[in-house]
């Protein structure tokens, strides 16, 4: 093989694996300011690296098709399996700092006080006890880890986001003032833990 085609291929390589630790650090505070400057870099280096492929590739006849496969593939990782990233990256999260998360759970349930704790933390009474872990917003529209043993929190999924048509709905309503806010979505990582969307 070629230098200049070894040097494209671990190029290429390098980007992918970019791609997976930006995902894997989507929802980490410091990542998450400059996630859409990110991941809009991220997108575009596939092209230098087409680019490269269509001077340096494989063969003549194949040199274009490679380059046009690269940026297929780059928008598809970047575009249409962004959720599926994003997924990847709360669950790395959760997993990170799941024993401080437990522990935190552990006591408050047995306190019901979260005064002694530096994260950010949110309890509803319910019953049962939830205990949020906030992961940053804006104001009143946040998201965070939500420690929910019903899972009733699913329920938010029934709001119709576009129009709040529904948000009368019982099922709904009976979710919706979880946490003192307004919850509008949410999504089940694992267990009795949830990524949740507030307003």
């Amino acid at each position: 093989m070629k230098r200049n085609a070894k040097i494209n291929i671990a190029c290429s390589a390098g980007w992918l694996l970019l791609i997976l630790a930006y995902f894997a650090f989507y929802y980490d505070d410091l990542l998450s300011i400059f996630t859409p400057l990110l991941g809009g870099a991220l997108l575009f280096a596939c092209i230098p690296l087409a680019v490269s492929a269509a001077i340096v590739g494989i063969k003549e006849k194949t040199r274009m098709l490679f380059a046009v496969a690269i940026l297929v593939v780059s928008v598809t990782i970047v575009g249409w399996l962004t959720p599926v990233g994003k997924t990847f990256g709360a669950r790395c999260k959760l997993w990170r700092e799941k024993a401080y998360y437990q522990s935190v759970v552990a006591k408050v349930v047995a306190s019901a006080d979260d005064s002694e704790f530096n994260h950010p933390i949110i309890v509803d009474s319910g019953p049962p006890l939830r205990v949020a872990f906030s992961w940053g917003g804006i104001l009143d529209n946040w998201r965070g880890v939500v420690h929910d043993p019903t899972g009733e929190v699913m329920k938010a999924n029934i709001l119709d986001t576009k129009t709040w048509s529904n948000r009368d709905d019982p099922d709904y309503a009976s979710v919706a003032g979880f946490f003192g806010g307004t919850l509008i979505r949410a999504q089940h990582l694992e267990g009795d833990w949830y990524l949740c969307w507030f307003t």
